[in-house]
């Protein structure tokens, strides 16, 4: 899955306006695909799955401006927990009806009796893993988000 989008960080809105979302395409086949929709883009930078540096490696030498993302060991959770403070997160569903799909439908896992338990799946997430890896320089670093203190 690639996806590609802008973030409002004074609003703290998620913009979401193109995807690429398909199994089984070769490397030049996607490289080709990504490059159509960036090139326009100067100085553009793309976040991919650290777990896959060959893959990223090859992009590279396919002409895309590609690094791993940073993941720590409680990356998904996070992420998800920062998309869910947003104040919103646009979706062009004709552009992104995957990306859209995935947003509507994800939810905590459930156990064997159907209750959900405290974990997210993995799995029907493509679209959520790229926006994690492309806007994680837009997350604040775990180790430094301070909680808000309320007095009543």
């Amino acid at each position: 899955a690639y996806i590609s989008g802008s973030f409002d960080s004074k609003h703290h809105d998620l913009y979401l306006f193109a995807e690429i979302y398909e199994q089984k395409l070769v490397d030049r086949e996607a490289c080709d695909r990504i490059k159509a929709k960036v090139d326009k883009f100067q100085g553009y930078v793309l976040k991919a799955d650290s777990a896959e540096p060959k893959t990223i490696t090859t992009y590279r030498r396919y002409g895309l401006n590609i690094f791993g993302a940073k993941k720590s060991r409680d990356s998904v959770n996070y992420g998800i927990k920062w998309l869910q403070g947003l104040n919103h997160i646009y979706i062009d569903r004709r552009r992104c009806p995957n990306t859209y799909r995935e947003l509507i439908n994800y939810e905590y896992e459930r156990n064997k009796d159907g209750e959900f338990v405290s974990a997210y799946p993995d799995k029907n997430n493509h679209a959520l893993d790229a926006i994690r890896y492309a806007f994680e320089a837009d997350m604040p670093a775990q180790n430094k988000i301070t909680p808000i203190r309320v007095n009543y």
